[in-house]
């Protein structure tokens, strides 16, 4: 509660408190001169006193009540930032604004009461974790994967503090997306990554002693600077067989089932590393496990 605000209430106790007592005063001693009537009466007046000033303070809070009300709902529902108002205990979505609603796609009433497991996808205990974290500082910024209604996964930024709420202590959590964000910084990462493979493999070319070493280095640079998985080489035998010549990475044992002819006719003929060298240029697939090819 604001200085301003308890000052408020603290002033107008004091006034009503002091009318009372000398209003109530002046006609007691006007209306009761007797002694033995003033004793009785004047204990009548304090009771008096104690419900008018009880009275007068459970009204005044009630209207301060009402008024952070009023308040907390217009933050929520005319906001725009998606908020979420966390119970720390049950680890349940207890409210949530508008723009939670809208971005994740369920109803208010689906939203209060759910779980956050249900959207978080890091599990209960990174869970609890990160809420008893949060209740023990001003704000915590996490970094989470969160669900949407229709099962997109959209990472996001999440900064949570602790709040009193109807005398209870929750956690306020504003939740900002930042899929494109990571998205962007991945990509730019990966450029990186196949510009130091290519800046090295220049180099190797131009200080390669021999075949082998140049072939061999090839591989090692796509793995270790290019972040491959695996990258091997072939050379084309005088059957037109792909040969493979050197290798790195894990392979899991696919360089050595490997049956390639440059015959595109043929069935081990079809794939990406005949129609490259029958074309003399390069082929790319983005989602081999479901290529035809």
């Amino acid at each position: 509660m604001p200085v301003k605000q308890i000052l408020k209430i603290a002033g107008g106790y004091a006034l009503i408190s002091l009318l009372y007592i000398s209003f109530s005063d002046w006609l007691l001693f006007t209306l009761f001169p007797n002694a033995a009537n003033l004793q009785y009466v004047s204990m009548v007046k304090g009771w008096g006193f104690v419900i008018l000033t009880a009275s007068t303070l459970a009204a005044l809070l009630r209207r301060i009540q009402l008024r952070e009300s009023r308040r907390y709902r217009a933050l929520l529902d005319n906001h725009l930032a998606v908020m979420l108002v966390i119970d720390p205990v049950s680890g349940r979505i207890l409210d949530a604004s508008k723009a939670a609603e809208k971005y994740y796609g369920w109803s208010m009433n689906k939203l209060r009461g759910k779980p956050l497991s249900e959207i978080d996808t890091q599990g209960t205990q990174k869970i609890q974790a990160d809420m008893a974290d949060a209740l023990s500082r001003d704000q915590s910024v996490f970094h989470y994967r969160h669900r949407r209604a229709h099962g997109e996964i959209r990472d996001v930024d999440v900064y949570s503090g602790p709040i009193e709420l109807e005398g209870k202590t929750v956690l306020l959590s504003l939740v900002q997306d930042v899929t494109r964000l990571h998205r962007s910084t991945n990509e730019i990462l990966r450029l990186n990554k196949l510009f130091a493979q290519l800046s090295n493999t220049n180099k190797l070319i131009m200080h390669a002693s021999d075949r082998k070493v140049l072939f061999d280095g090839i591989c090692r640079i796509a793995v270790n600077e290019g972040g491959f998985l695996f990258c091997w080489l072939g050379l084309v035998d005088e059957q037109g067989i792909v040969k493979p010549v050197a290798r790195a990475g894990k392979d899991q044992g696919y360089i050595d089932q490997l049956f390639i002819t440059v015959d595109t006719g043929q069935k081990t003929g079809g794939g990406p590393t005949a129609l490259s060298l029958a074309s003399g240029k390069h082929v790319v697939s983005n989602d081999f496990l479901k290529d035809p090819r």
